[in-house]
């Protein structure tokens, strides 16, 4: 049973308060018991062994909105710096935040070290550099980390996008340069 966005607000808004509500306390015993039992009754139902398992997404949608954002950020004139990173396998790159077009090596040895000494300090070397780690295999380039904000909250940005055509990893649509 695959569950779309609606159904699923429907499901979270009428199943759960009815059966995964706490309506009174509970000592620390039964607290755990049940807390349990929901644990396991929820894990049971998304294993993809059982006959009618509800399915989850495991991977951000890419949309046409990020594919477009990509295709203005790759006009862009910023440079991105790609440099092996520590985990085997994969790759950094480095891309200048905001209006900033390029990043000295100074200063990405510096984001590198992380050492300050006051939070301006910190909030200068953290969000002027997107420090963005991809897989070098082609089949695993969704296996990756960003620390802009917008990967924070989806999973997914321009830049991984981006640097996963520039590397041939993925094909973007025929005209994402259309609209926005």
């Amino acid at each position: 049973m695959f569950i779309s966005s609606c159904t699923h607000h429907i499901y979270l808004d009428s199943f759960v308060p009815v059966h995964h509500t706490f309506r009174e306390r509970h000592p620390l015993s039964r607290f755990l018991t049940v807390g349990n039992h929901i644990v396991r009754t929820w894990s049971m139902s998304r294993n993809q062994d059982q006959t009618d398992p509800v399915i989850f997404s495991t991977e951000p949608t890419i949309t046409l909105k990020k594919w477009t954002a990509k295709y203005h950020f790759e006009k862009s004139s910023k440079v991105v710096l790609q440099l092996p990173s520590k985990t085997k396998g994969f790759t950094d790159s480095y891309i200048p935040a905001g209006e900033t077009e390029n990043i000295p090596k100074t200063e990405i040895q510096r984001y590198k070290r992380k050492r300050w000494t006051s939070f301006d300090q910190f909030k200068d070397l953290q969000f002027v550099i997107w420090r963005l780690t991809l897989s070098n295999t082609e089949s695993r380039w969704k296996n990756r980390f960003c620390n802009c904000p917008n990967f924070l909250k989806e999973y997914v940005c321009k830049y991984l996008v981006g640097t996963a055509i520039r590397l041939k990893f993925c094909k973007p649509p025929p005209a994402p340069e259309d609209v926005l």
